[in-house]
């Protein structure tokens, strides 16, 4: 039996927290510290259209020491190689080092990636990071202040209709988050964080809901700490009825605030507290088998699928293949991603065969997410009977709320 590690998949932290102090956070106006958010890149010929808030607005465009302001309109922004190419009509400027832009007038700007559905408008900067050793793409990245970000995320992970407590939770957990990530990575670190659930999902700030508003105005500079520091405050849809320990997922450090407890808040009426999923066999193969031969191991005609949950609450900690050459373990977070989350939508599964079909099989479960950290939607049934403090000590268990700038 071969056991096979989510090494590359998964982002281990080396550290699990850092002091973070009133004294030791450069903010601005009280809208905290900037966060750069990735955007996207330059690879497989990508491109991107953008503008200021309106089209007839102009555009701020700073490369190194020189400030130059353009015609309003569409611009296209491209690549090629060490060269950025920004494009209205016949009018090229091209760049090969670091450059920002915005809307002169509003200092938003709107992005459109066409490899993704719509548009999205951000705040204050967008910068364009040229390839390095490192790395042979350009990077998009959108530099804001911490409480700015804010606002376009709350509402992309919670409904804007949960109730205050709820939201107030969800930013408080958010900002601790963006805060870890910022001081993990390096103020100075072209980006800090991913646009969508690798991180926490961005959606830009237009038409932010007043409730979304009001959660990020009334838990300003809030976080949660730990023994007097920040950590990684995972969050995810539905526990299904018990968080998972972050250790087993992540590998992340064996703190109280990152165990598991039990759950029962998530249930009533939420379609991903329990869920069924038919895949067939062949596909179950297909996806598992290119990380598999990484790793020496020729998977066969898939058998069967048994999870392996070692600690209470369920999660697969590990799951167990059996297939015509044999059997493998993997770590069941890898084995989700593997298979798709949005067909094995937690790892608190069981599998077993289709009884009318043997070429598939059937997929029982209960949550949606990774399930550690807070589930959001325990949280906002809670939020009928308890404020946002209540809700995070309930999630995060010793842990406290501090207060970083107001």
């Amino acid at each position: 039996m071969t056991t096979i590690a989510c090494r590359t998949l998964l982002t281990l932290a080396c550290f699990w927290s850092v002091w973070i102090t009133p004294t030791t956070i450069a903010y601005g106006q009280h809208d905290g510290p900037s966060i750069r958010v990735l955007l996207g890149d330059s690879r497989d010929g990508r491109f991107f259209r953008l503008s200021g808030d309106t089209e007839r607005e102009p555009l701020l465009v700073v490369d190194g020491f020189e400030r130059e302001q353009l015609s309003g309109g569409i611009y296209t922004l491209s690549f090629a190689g060490d060269t950025a190419r920004l494009e209205l009509d016949r009018e090229v400027r091209e760049f090969k080092r670091p450059f920002r832009l915005q809307g002169a007038d509003r200092f938003q700007t709107w992005l459109q990636d066409p490899q993704k559905k719509g548009s999205k408008l951000v705040a204050g900067w967008i910068e364009l990071w040229p390839p390095t050793q490192d790395r042979t793409d350009w990077l998009v990245v959108n530099r804001l202040p911490l409480e700015n970000y804010l606002l376009g995320v709350i509402g992309h992970e919670m409904p804007a209709s949960a109730r205050p407590a709820s939201l107030q939770a969800q930013a408080i957990a958010s900002r601790t988050y963006a805060l870890y990530e910022i001081a993990k990575r390096g103020a100075q670190n072209s980006w800090h964080v991913y646009q969508d659930v690798n991180s926490q999902v961005y959606g830009g700030v237009y038409q932010v809901p007043d409730s979304v508003r009001e959660a990020v105005r009334s838990t300003r500079g809030q976080v949660l700490l730990y023994q007097g520091k920040i950590f990684k405050t995972y969050f995810h849809s539905t526990c299904g009825g018990g968080t998972h320990d972050a250790y087993e997922t992540f590998r992340a450090p064996q703190i109280e605030p990152l165990q598991p407890v039990s759950c029962e808040y998530c249930q009533p009426n939420n379609k991903n507290y329990s869920w069924s999923r038919k895949l067939p066999r062949k596909l179950v193969a297909a996806r598992l088998r290119g990380q598999c031969r990484r790793f020496g191991v020729e998977v066969g005609e898939v058998t069967a699928v048994q999870s392996l949950p070692t600690r209470a609450g369920g999660h697969a900690d590990y799951v167990r293949v059996s297939h015509s050459g044999g059997s493998f373990e993997m770590e069941g977070e890898l084995f989700r991603r593997l298979l798709g989350t949005r067909e094995l939508r937690s790892t608190r599964f069981r599998c077993r065969p289709d009884p009318n079909d043997a070429q598939q099989l059937i997929f029982e479960g209960r949550g949606f997410g990774h399930g550690v950290g807070m589930c959001q939607w325990g949280a906002m049934n809670l939020g009928r009977d308890y404020d946002a403090v209540a809700i995070l000590q309930y999630y995060y268990q010793g842990s406290v709320v501090g207060v970083l700038w107001e």
